[in-house]
């Protein structure tokens, strides 16, 4: 903000000018002839006023990217949003709609399924490193006819989102706040039960004003747990909100509404809630100082939690002279701090990121001594904080993931990295490709394919690796020294007769065979005493 003088820092001076009568702002009249000091001094009181009473960082709907996962063609809903297609967001799945019959307004109405791969990734272009309110939507309908509503794990770079399940006979909606680290990131469905098949559809990203949420820690994505409003009992639907929120009623017998006798604001919340969340407030039904207003919001009982928390307010009604009102707010018993006096007509915000609990949240509002009049609240936003992020998906890694449908398999559905590659009898043909790039794999399964040639250098160059498995195809000639003599790596390339081996080497070959074996049922075990390789040194061959 601009640093503005006091008034009293002013150098007063006497002389008059003359100027025309007009009107500023619709209300500030200045007329000729006026002393040139009073002039400055309307100047920079209307200059603070400005810089107080107006919000220039309102987000616009232009900035919005709406996706309808699914969806054939773009297209404007009745509330005048753009909903894209999702070409050229992902290149797998398979377009579908819910059953026939099925009544859903857009988006919920189609939707993008993925049968194949273990994890299917959107990418979304972020060119501004801003934090970005995300809301993926579900809605199965019944598409596939089965009855059998799947469930499976939401992913946002490296990191696990929710556990998404969809068996809800209304659409699922799952909403995180998340501060970009690079030029994109990534939205993805990961399998998690061999019969069930992830789906999306839609898929919601806004950009957040700067100054909005400005005490959640970059380095962790918030989860929204509670949006409510107060004093209403509809719904404030995302499109009345310049950053795509809704805003829920929150019933208590305990509470009566209270209309505000105004239809605008003269000062906005650094959160910034709709205006039509902000006409409405709950004070305690016996409306007396000494009343407080307890709230209640559902978590898990058993895990704990660490939230941000923030809480509107405005005085809805100018009050008599006289009257105060003056409150404190606690969140699970302790109030850090948090002393509200709210002003007629603006709006009041005070937030914290808490300590960790457990169980339901309790928020308490109470009047402090010498407050004539009860506590009130217009509305509140509870998010949750997740674990730490990681770094997201190496740049190399996701050029190489978008290159390539093969390697799109290698994110592995536990770990939430590109750690492991599952690609067990998928009829694999010619050469293993070159995947060099994604120096964090630490699995490789590539057994039971048709994959023939050599075993390429690269494989012995990754750092992490620890299992390597090529069983049962048609590869060929000398295995490469790097894999051999790696004594940590679990190596299997039973079935593979055509494979040549240095003698010295032989030791390592019999234990990694055996720790194959073992570790398999007995159903599909595969004996070492059955396992042949051909060992060559020098002119001699052996076999194992």
């Amino acid at each position: 903000m601009p640093s503005i003088n006091s008034p009293a820092d002013l150098s007063i001076k006497t002389e008059t000018i003359i100027v025309p009568c007009f009107t500023m702002f619709h209300h500030l009249i200045l007329c000729a002839p006026i002393n040139h000091a009073l002039l400055l001094l309307q100047a920079q009181l209307l200059l603070i006023s400005v810089l107080l009473f107006t919000n220039p960082s309102h987000g616009s709907s232009e900035e919005w990217l709406l996706i309808d996962c699914g969806t054939r063609t773009s297209y404007t809903d009745g509330d005048g949003l753009r909903w894209q297609t999702d070409v050229g967001f992902i290149s797998t799945g398979e377009n579908n709609t819910v059953e026939k019959g099925v009544f859903v307004s857009d988006p919920m109405g189609s939707l993008r399924f993925f049968p194949t791969l273990l994890k299917n990734c959107y990418t979304i272009n972020t060119p501004e490193k801003v934090k970005y309110l995300i809301r993926a939507g579900f809605y199965y309908g019944n598409y596939d006819g089965l009855s059998r509503p799947p469930t499976f794990d939401l992913v946002i770079d490296a990191n696990k989102w929710v556990t998404v399940n969809t068996s809800s006979p209304e659409p699922v909606l799952h909403e995180i706040v998340y501060a970009t680290k690079g030029d994109n990131f990534l939205v993805c469905l990961a399998r998690t039960r061999p019969e069930e098949v992830p789906f999306i559809s839609s898929l919601e990203v806004v950009p957040l004003a700067t100054s909005m949420y400005s005490k959640m820690n970059r380095n962790y994505a918030w989860y929204l747990s509670h949006r409510v409003r107060f004093g209403g009992s509809d719904v404030v639907s995302p499109t009345k909100d310049d950053y795509n929120r809704e805003w829920n009623p929150y019933q208590d017998p305990s509470l009566v509404s209270v209309a505000a006798n105004f239809s605008s604001l003269f000062g906005y919340c650094a959160d910034d809630p709709p205006l039509p969340v902000i006409l409405n407030a709950a004070e305690p039904t016996a409306g007396d100082a000494s009343n407080a207003i307890s709230l209640s919001f559902e978590f898990p009982a058993n895990s704990s939690r660490t939230n941000y928390v923030a809480l509107y307010f405005t005085e809805v009604i100018q009050q008599d002279d006289g009257e105060t009102r003056e409150f404190v707010a606690s969140v699970d018993g302790k109030e850090y701090g948090l002393k509200v006096s709210p002003e007629y007509q603006i709006c009041s915000e005070v937030n914290v990121t808490t300590e960790p609990a457990a169980g339901d949240m309790k928020i308490e509002l109470t009047a402090v001594s010498g407050s004539s009049l009860p506590p009130l609240i217009c509305a509140a936003e509870i998010y949750t904080v997740g674990e730490t992020l990681l770094a997201g998906s190496n740049e190399d890694d996701v050029d190489y993931l978008l290159k390539s449908q093969l390697v799109a398999s290698f994110y592995d559905t536990h770990f939430y990295l590109i750690r492991a590659n599952y690609l067990s009898g998928y009829g694999l043909e010619a050469g293993i490709p070159n995947f060099g790039q994604m120096q964090t794999l630490e699995i490789i399964y590539m057994d039971n394919n048709l994959l023939s040639g050599s075993i390429p250098d690269f494989l012995g160059n990754l750092p992490n690796l620890r299992e390597l498995n090529l069983a049962y195809n048609q590869l060929s000639g000398r295995v490469p020294e790097s894999l051999l003599s790696n004594n940590k790596l679990n190596l299997n390339l039973t079935g593979n007769p055509l494979l040549t081996i240095e003698e010295k080497h032989m030791p390592h070959w019999k234990k990694a065979i055996w720790s194959w074996a073992t570790s398999a049922s007995d159903a599909t075990a595969t004996s070492a005493a059955d396992a042949t390789a051909s060992v060559t040194t020098g002119t001699r061959t052996s076999t194992v």
